[in-house]
């Protein structure tokens, strides 16, 4: 059933994350090609190309900075490949209680958003039904040195998923049973 709060059979990872009384109700791994592009920086991505360009030419007249500007450049051009590393080895999922994230690139890293805690909720959906859900928004203005203000947003949601039209439905359950 569409958007049901009904028991399913999760992965062992979403298992050993589970509260005494908690079920899982719908999970899944992002799509990678979508997560990919969703979650990459590509600004900085192509800020990184000038890095390793200034960096070759700064390395036969000055190592240390040369070699520095080469890895830092290297670093941003390699953004894409720790998303997609990232979207082979995460899992969503939603329980009778939270909404959960759990990554495990290089350790395991889950992050909890209790239903009581979910206000924003914003539903992006491509067409055929794929898209992203977020469900958590942090903006903050930083004033630069030449006065302007630099607005930085930190989202937070499920990217990337297959149908997101139902998860979303059963986020809202959620959010209603709780409320």
């Amino acid at each position: 059933m569409r958007g049901s709060l009904e028991e399913i059979r999760a992965p062992d990872a979403v298992y050993w994350e589970l509260e005494p009384g908690e079920r899982p109700v719908w999970y899944d791994r992002p799509e990678v090609a979508p997560y990919v592009s969703t979650t990459t920086p590509w600004g900085r991505v192509l800020m990184g190309l000038p890095f390793v360009a200034v960096g070759s030419v700064l390395v036969p007249v000055a190592f240390p900075l040369g070699g520095l500007f080469v890895l830092v450049g290297c670093g941003m051009l390699a953004a894409p490949a720790w998303n997609l590393l990232k979207a082979r080895n995460t899992i969503y999922a939603v329980t009778n209680r939270r909404l959960m994230v759990i990554e495990h690139v290089i350790r395991q890293k889950v992050t909890s958003y209790p239903a009581q805690s979910i206000g924003f909720l914003e539903r992006r959906e491509r067409r055929g039904g794929a898209g992203s859900l977020v469900f958590a928004r942090t903006e903050t203005s930083v004033r630069r040195e030449d006065g302007y203000d630099h607005r930085l947003v930190e989202e937070k949601g499920f990217f990337g998923i297959r149908d997101v039209g139902t998860v979303w439905q059963i986020v809202m359950n959620l959010k209603n049973q709780v409320a």
